[in-house]
């Protein structure tokens, strides 16, 4: 039961790092875009 709760939680994470990091970068690109259209 432990076991399979950290396995959970880790998964977790990674699905949240793996969500947050590409969205930065969209976010960093749509502020540049933006800054050059202006």
């Amino acid at each position: 039961m432990a076991a399979a709760a950290n396995n959970n939680s880790g998964r977790g994470r990674l699905l949240h790092v793996g969500f947050m990091v590409p969205l930065n970068e969209l976010m960093l690109e749509n502020e540049a875009l933006e800054r050059e259209l202006s």
